[in-house]
C-alpha cells in the first residue's frame, strides 16, 4: 500500500487535471513564469506540434535530423 487512500488519489488526479487545463489555456504565461528559455522539438516523434499555440515569440537556434531547438523570447503575444 502506498499510504494514500483512493479518495486522496482521486483528489490529486482532479487537481492535476485542473492544473493541466489551466496551462493548456495559456502555455506562454507558464513558460515565462517558470523561466523556460528553450524548447526542444522532436519533429520526428511529434510532427503535428504547433509551436504558435504556445503564445510566445520563438527563434529557431539549431536544427538537426528530426529535431529543432527554439529560444523563448521575453514577452507573451496576445
Amino acid at each position: 500500500a502506498s499510504g494514500t487512500s483512493p479518495s486522496e488519489r482521486s483528489q490529486k488526479l482532479r487537481d492535476i487535471e485542473a492544473i493541466c487545463a489551466e496551462v493548456a489555456q495559456a502555455p506562454g504565461l507558464f513558460l515565462l513564469r517558470y523561466g523556460v528559455t528553450y524548447i526542444l522539438w522532436n519533429e520526428q516523434r511529434e510532427p503535428q506540434w504547433e509551436l504558435k499555440r504556445l503564445g510566445v515569440p520563438l527563434e529557431k537556434v539549431e536544427q538537426g535530423e528530426g529535431w529543432s531547438l527554439w529560444k523563448v523570447m521575453a514577452s507573451v503575444s496576445g
